[in-house]
């Protein structure tokens, strides 16, 4: 019978800034095919916490409306979140209207 063993709770997960530069709070990120916020400043080759689970306000595509409940996406190229799946990562689900002029969407990202 396989087994598995507690790592961490789900909500926040740790990395290691892997890069010459700091990482900002809040800093939103790709993680494979997933994003996350990164919950504290990392200095370079510092461990820190990312959010891959809550509700967060994100930019949103300029123009475009969305509706609360669909699917949504991080153009990772433009640093917006998009309605539109192909070739952007997924987000989670918006939470509430966002009309075409609305610079922001709140939605709930889920990993």
């Amino acid at each position: 019978m396989a087994t598995a063993t507690f790592w961490q709770r789900g909500e926040t997960i740790d990395r290691i800034n892997d890069t010459a530069k700091t990482i900002p709070a809040n800093t939103i990120q790709a993680i494979g095919k997933r994003i996350g916020v990164v919950a504290m400043e990392a200095a370079p080759g510092q461990k820190y916490s990312v959010n891959v689970v809550g509700v967060y306000s994100f930019p949103k595509k300029a123009s475009e409306a969305i509706t609360a409940g669909a699917d949504v996406y991080w153009d990772n190229t433009n640093g917006v979140i998009t309605a539109t799946a192909e070739s952007n990562i997924l987000a989670g689900y918006a939470i509430a209207d966002a009309a075409a002029a609305d610079a922001v969407v709140s939605i709930k990202i889920n990993a």
